[in-house]
């Protein structure tokens, strides 16, 4: 039996595994889904991420590898959950892009796509705060 080298996924599965726990260990810090105004903060954060990715979003180098990239872009639905829980839509905060190379650009999407998996069960445990892919927690749903 000859030994495979590990896919390249599993392997930045495994060199990004501490930084995930150290987030997924801060965002249960502030116990979003503990109220509506926490989940708000949530959001708030979410937002943020994804409206500064928007340009990766829509970069036509990444649209020649995933031609549906476009659509997938959570910001537009980050900003209408705002609305539904009357939270002011925050100011950009640029700076973590700058000209970024087509690799860097495929780790910050791998990045946003991932939070998607979690993005599942989360939207299970919003519900429980009266919201839905439909109202305050688009964003957690399936792209439309």
């Amino acid at each position: 039996m000859t030994d495979r080298p590990a896919l390249r996924s599993q392997r930045l599965n495994q060199i990004t595994h501490a930084p995930h726990a150290e987030l997924d260990a801060l965002v249960k810090a502030h116990a979003p889904f503990d109220s509506r105004e926490s989940f708000a903060r949530f959001v708030v954060a979410q937002y943020l991420f994804q409206s500064e990715l928007q340009a990766l979003y829509n970069d036509p180098r990444l649209i020649a590898i995933v031609p549906d990239l476009a659509e997938r872009c959570r910001a537009d639905q980050a900003r209408l959950d705002l609305a539904d829980l009357d939270t002011e839509v925050p100011a950009a905060v640029p700076g973590a892009l700058g000209t970024t190379s087509l690799g860097e650009a495929m780790g910050w999407i791998f990045v946003s796509e991932g939070s998607k998996l979690g993005a599942a069960f989360l939207i299970k445990r919003a519900v429980a705060l009266e919201l839905s892919d439909s109202f305050g927690a688009r964003h957690l749903g399936e792209p439309a």
